[in-house]
């Protein structure tokens, strides 16, 4: 069964876009740790989602799914997030 493509995709792919961006608008405006590290636990769990939605949308079939490669791909938006928090502390 292939992917079905289409602009019901390409707008939910830009909602998940949208809803991290709102998170991280939000965190900037919060002062409390606690509630800014529930902030971008929300958002890593929605940039999953929009990851899983991405390989999804780009297999041939749903039952296909290289998870392999997805778990690759997360590993390395999570270093990559690591990374951009690190680099604001200098």
């Amino acid at each position: 069964m292939a992917i079905p493509s289409g602009s019901g995709t390409e707008v939910l792919k830009n909602n998940l876009q949208m809803i991290i961006s709102l998170f991280s608008l939000q965190g900037e405006s919060i002062d409390d740790p606690e509630r800014i590290a529930n902030l971008k636990d929300i958002q890593q769990r929605v940039q999953s989602m929009a990851l899983i939605h991405e390989k999804i949308y780009n297999s041939e079939s749903i039952g296909k799914i290289n998870f392999q490669k997805y778990v690759k791909d997360l590993i390395k938006e999570i270093f990559q997030d690591i990374h951009r928090k690190f680099m604001k502390l200098f």
